[in-house]
C-alpha cells in the first residue's frame, strides 16, 4: 500500500485530463459516505433568479451621471 505522499506525487505527474477523471472517480466514491459534504456546485449568473426592482422612473440617457448620483447618495 502506498503512502499518501507517494499518491500525491503520482497525481502531480498526471495530465489535466487524467486528473479530471480521477477527480470524478473520487467524487463518486464520496457521494454516499455519511458526513462527507459534496463539493459546491459552481453557479452561473444565468442560475440566479431575476429580481424585480419596480418600474423605470425615466430611461437612461448619455447625459446621466450614474457614478455621481451613487456617490452623492452615500454621503
Amino acid at each position: 500500500m502506498k503512502t499518501l505522499t507517494e499518491i500525491e506525487s503520482e497525481v502531480e505527474a498526471l495530465s489535466p485530463d487524467q486528473k479530471y477523471i480521477l477527480y470524478r472517480f473520487l467524487e463518486g466514491q464520496l457521494k454516499d459516505v455519511p458526513g462527507v459534504n459534496p463539493p459546491l456546485k459552481r453557479q452561473s449568473v444565468l442560475d440566479i433568479p431575476s429580481v424585480n426592482l419596480g418600474k423605470i422612473l425615466r430611461p437612461l440617457t448619455g447625459e446621466d451621471d450614474l457614478l455621481g448620483e451613487m456617490l452623492e447618495e452615500q454621503r
